[in-house]
This record gives C-alpha cells, structure tokens and sequence, in this order.
C-alpha cells in the first residue's frame, strides 16, 4: 500500500496556528520511505551516532541521559529467540511511549484535547500508519515474542507511533521549541528505533539497529 500524505497536508492546512506544511513534510521522508519499502527501518549500529541520539532523547524527554546503548534485532546463535526477548523486557524500566506520556505532564503543551488527538490519530494511520505498521512487523516478525507470549514488537510500533504523534501535536499546535525536540528525536530513530530505559540503570536508554 503506498503512501498519502494528503490528508495530514488538509489537517495542517484547517488547523489555525500550525507550522507551515513545508517545514513539517521533511521530517516524515524516512518514514514514507519505509513505508513504501524504499529504505529500510534498521541499520547497522556503526553507522549510527550514539552522542546525537542521547542529545535528542534527553532534550524530548526533559531527564537526564547518560548514554545511549543500541540493541542487535538480531538474535545470538547460541541464544534461543524467545530467550532473548525475554532478557531484553526484563531489563526495561520505562518504554519510551511512557516517558513521552511523563514528558508530557511538564509541557506548556501538556493537554491536547481527545478530538484533536482522535483526529490526528485517524490522519496519521490513514497516511502512513496502516504501511509503516507492515513495515514494522515484516523487519522484526517474530524475533521479539518472549516465552510469555508478549510481543516485543508491538513496544516498538507503540513507541515510533507516538514519538511520531506527538512530533505532528506540536507542530499542529504551533509549539515550535517541542517540534524541534520530537523531530530531532524521530531523526535520531531513523535506522534505531527507540524502546526504553534501563530498569537498573534509568539514565541509559535502548534503542533497537539491526
């Protein structure tokens, strides 16, 4: 399924206040390119940069972040897969779409209303929710589904989709300063999705490469 931007175009366009559409639309490229299968969602980690991705989450999230670790989607040989993604979820403490949630209480931009939000919601997945989900489950299938039958995978999808929601919120609202912290947070996932911070160590976050 290919992807539409129009209908986030029309909802910025309605929206009194909002960023212009031109400046939000760059943000979203890799994101449409992943969606139509023209780049892939993870890289290799040594094309990543650790530094600019700490930066980008501790501005966003408004905490401290002491370092950024980046997690193979790939297995071990001598690990069996679900063994692996349960290691992986017992390390967590707080996953990022919980951060952003707590990010949130201390915003000026703290409360968006629940139409407002339904609305965006319904445009995001009409766009680019519906081909960048495929995206998301074809590159990590079932490589995260633990022996208690939690799928990783869903934490993945839930954390890009509101690290992308509430990139469009801010831009829809006009709050520049927040827009540059979410997009440059979406940009440091670009190839590195991001899933948490560590249980033992709250000031180290995990990012999954390939």
């Amino acid at each position: 399924m290919s992807v539409d931007l129009q209908p986030l175009k029309e909802l910025f366009e309605y929206i009194d206040g909002a960023l212009p559409w031109g400046e939000v639309k760059p943000c979203l490229k890799f994101w449409v390119d992943v969606a139509n299968d023209e780049t892939s969602l993870l890289k290799p980690e040594s094309g990543l940069d650790a530094e600019a991705y700490r930066v980008a989450v501790e501005a966003a999230m408004g905490r401290e972040v002491t370092e950024v670790v980046f997690v193979s989607s790939i297995c071990p040989r001598w690990m069996r897969g679900e063994v692996y993604a349960a290691n992986l979820r017992e390390s967590l403490g707080e996953t990022l779409r919980y951060s952003i949630m707590v990010s949130l209480r201390y915003s000026r931009m703290a409360s968006f209303g629940d139409s407002f939000m339904a609305s965006l919601r319904d445009c995001i997945w009409e766009s680019l929710g519906v081909s960048l989900g495929a995206s998301l489950r074809a590159s990590l299938g079932e490589s995260f589904l633990d022996s208690s039958g939690l799928n990783l995978t869903d934490r993945f999808r839930n954390n890009l989709e509101d690290s992308l929601r509430y990139s469009l919120a801010f831009a829809l609202a006009g709050n520049r300063e927040r827009f540059e912290q979410f997009k440059a947070l979406l940009a440091a996932q670009e190839g590195a999705i991001g899933f948490g911070f560590l249980k033992d160590e709250p000031t180290v976050f995990l990012a999954l490469v390939a």
